[in-house]
């Protein structure tokens, strides 16, 4: 027996519409059949050489594949036909219900496009089933043609072959399960058809002569999405996507770029959120996640990119998750748990994980973001672990204490809670409430302890700080650095050093030291009346390196001048107690000298608090007291003078009175001397 089967199948895509229909004949020993089609391409009949794939599912969507995948290479298709054969193996239509899944491309190159739905596969190929009697679909033993008669089947299961007929005049209305038939009398009339009616959608139709229907545009337009696109829509109710719950794929070049699908909330309130994906078609969403949104970027595993390492699809684990671009990003911990790390965001760049809840990494490459809500702005290599933590930038830089902050820079480490780096390189913040400003290879330790700037600085001590500089240190509790090689290193301490390459240290707690070996300058007043760009200062002392303060007393700083009385100034000097005393709870033998602000108040009323003395005012009571000295010592001299001078006169009339009396007295001696004379002889004569 030669009998010939006939089938057809049909699916559709957008602009494409591809038809099948396959024959098979009945005397053939295996399982190939022949399809053939009809292919048309963006509305015109195709030409030219196409592959094509094709695959056999038990479901029309989802399901598993049944029998083996068969691929037909550069099948000519001519004025949009074209004929292949198929084979899926021998049990593959065994006669359970079969679908089939077509793919297309142009031969040689590119992805298959799918066309979707599958179709239906329907009798014809189901036809070789029937002569060749499939694996395990009969006994043992063979069955001979005409060895089956009717005795043979039971009528209850099998319908018998018809053998009966009607009357002229009559017609069958049944057919019994054992071939016998129950006739009733035709229908008496007579007539033909006497009009063609075009129905909804269509056009054309007549009652008379040859007549077609042809589709009404003006009806079925606004029924399908145009490519010049659509007018008079209603975004309430007119949409581009699907109506089950089914997602919407959009591609280019045979590939899907763009993803839609709808995601059912089981929420007390129910509804739909979505996931998106845009961009290359490896990117992808793991399943279960919900409203997750991969806005583009994306590229396969591999050396893909003629330009870039580290090539990688985009991905989303969690849900809510979202990537704005870039390639190899992850928003989730992809810890198999899809609920722990919701809300993570990744904006762009390549090989970035945001995965804390809420955490984001705004760009740039290798960053990893696991605090939840932590941030990092972007650049290279950056961490942020704690919760609420950020990196603004740099590269390599750490956030590892809750509420942590690195503003930028490289290899900084924030990992106190509450503790801050403005930027700079190799910082450390380790204990809460710290702050680096910047700088290099600085550490704030202490608690609540600052670094300004500079390098190689260490404020340990709790609530301490360094303002900046080189090598400087701040060990005790409420101490202060700045400068080069400054060491406080006791509570309380200050100290400032210049530029001198050796260490300047504390010795003991409180205290407070300067090293200035160019001088010290302290203004407490300028004069901004002054012209030109800068102030002029009015007060202000300066201590050179000779061991004295330099301080301001111009004519012109000063008014409602005053001359004191120097003599009395002097005479309270003279009265003002001094002591010598030694400063309450300090060493005894470490004394001083001079009056109490007390009495020093008392007597001059000087200054503005009695418990203090203005060195101007020692100053200037110790040169009014020298003035009256001064005027004593003058008065004294003039005295003295007078009386140096009466001396001399004194002298001068002595002297003369001795030149006199020396006078006389060698006249009387000179008169004796001639009395000798004359009475020497008489003495002679007297004495003879």
């Amino acid at each position: 027996m030669n009998t010939m089967l006939q089938c057809g199948l049909r699916s559709a895509l957008c602009a494409m519409v591809v038809l099948w229909s396959g024959c098979l004949s009945a005397q053939a020993l295996t399982p190939t059949f022949t399809y053939q089609g009809e292919l048309s391409e963006s509305g015109s009949a195709a030409d030219g050489a196409y592959d094509f794939r094709f695959r056999l599912f038990d479901a029309a969507s989802g399901g598993a594949q049944v029998g083996s995948e068969v691929t037909v290479s550069a099948v000519a298709v001519s004025g949009g036909l074209f004929s292949v054969p198929l084979d899926f193996g021998p049990a593959a239509l065994s006669g359970d219900r079969r679908w089939l899944e077509i793919g297309v491309r142009p031969a040689g190159g590119g992805s298959y496009q799918t066309l979707s739905p599958r179709s239906e596969v329907t009798a014809a190929p189901y036809a070789w089933a029937a002569a060749v009697a499939l694996a395990d679909s009969v006994g043992s033993a063979s069955v001979i043609d005409g060895s089956v008669g009717s005795s043979d089947i039971n009528a209850g299961q099998v319908q018998r072959r018809v053998s009966a007929t009607c009357p002229a005049g009559q017609s069958i209305r049944v057919i019994n399960q054992d071939g016998t038939v129950v006739c009733e009398a035709d229908d008496v009339g007579s007539g033909d058809i006497t009009a063609v009616n075009a129905g909804a959608g269509l056009s054309g139709g007549g009652t008379s002569g040859a007549v077609s229907l042809a589709l009404d545009t003006g009806f079925s337009d606004g029924l399908y999405w145009r490519l010049g696109g659509n007018a008079g829509t209603n975004p309430a109710v007119d949409y581009l996507g699907t109506s089950d719950n089914q997602p919407l794929v959009l591609g280019a070049n045979g590939l899907h770029l763009a993803f839609w699908q709808a995601m059912p909330l089981t929420g007390p309130a129910g509804g739909f959120t979505a996931n998106v994906v845009l961009g290359g078609p490896n990117n992808f969403i793991d399943a279960g996640v919900r409203g997750a949104t991969i806005g583009g970027g994306g590229v396969p595993i591999g050396d893909s990119d003629p330009d870039y390492s580290g090539e990688a699809p985009n991905r989303v684990t969690d849900h809510y998750g979202t990537i704005g671009g870039g390639y190899a990003n992850q928003a989730g911990d992809d810890a198999g748990d899809i609920s722990n790390r919701p809300f993570a965001t990744v904006g762009g760049g390549q090989s970035n994980i945001a995965s804390g809840w809420g955490a984001t990494v705004s760009g740039g490459l290798i960053n990893s973001t696991s605090g939840s809500s932590s941030t990092i702005g972007g650049g290279w290599g950056n961490t942020a672990n704690g919760w609420w933590s950020t990196v603004a930038g740099g590269q390599l830089n750490i956030t590892s204490g809750d509420w942590s902050t690195v503003g930028g820079g490289d290899s900084n480490t924030a990992s106190g809670h509450q503790s801050t780096i403005g930027g700079g390189s190799n910082n450390t913040a380790s204990v809460g409430n710290t702050t680096i400003g910047g700088g290099e290879s600085n550490a704030a330790s202490g608690q609540s302890s600052t670094v300004g700037g500079g390098g190689a600085n260490t404020a340990s001590g709790n609530f301490s700080t360094v303002a900046g500089g080189w090598s400087n240190a701040a060990a005790g509790d409420f101490s202060f650095a700045a400068g080069r090689q400054a060491q406080a290193n006791h509570a309380g301490s200050f100290v400032w050093a210049d530029n001198q390459p050796y260490t300047f240290s504390t010795f003991s707690d409180n205290g407070f030291k300067v090293r200035a070996t160019g001088g010290v300058r302290i203004v407490v007043g300028i004069d901004d009346t002054a012209p030109g760009p800068e102030t002029v200062p009015t007060w202000q002392c300066t201590f050179s390196n000779g061991g004295s303060w330099t301080c301001s007393s111009s004519r012109d700083l000063k008014e409602n001048l005053i001359e004191v009385d120097a003599n009395r100034v002097l005479d309270l000097v003279t009265r003002l107690p001094v002591y010598r005393w030694n400063g309450r709870g300090q060493d005894p033998g470490i004394t001083h000298m001079g009056p109490t602000s007390e009495d020093f108040y008392a007597a001059f009323g000087l200054g503005d608090d009695q418990r203090a003395i203005a060195t101007i005012d020692l100053d200037g009571v110790a040169l009014a007291a020298i003035q009256g000295l001064a005027a004593e010592n003058v008065a004294l001299r003039e005295e003295t003078e007078t009386l140096r001078s009466r001396l001399t006169a004194t002298e001068q009339s002595l002297a003369e009175m001795r030149t006199r009396q020396d006078q006389e007295l060698a006249s009387m001696q000179a008169e004796l001397a001639m009395l000798r004379e004359m009475i020497a002889p008489q003495m002679a004569a007297t004495a003879r």
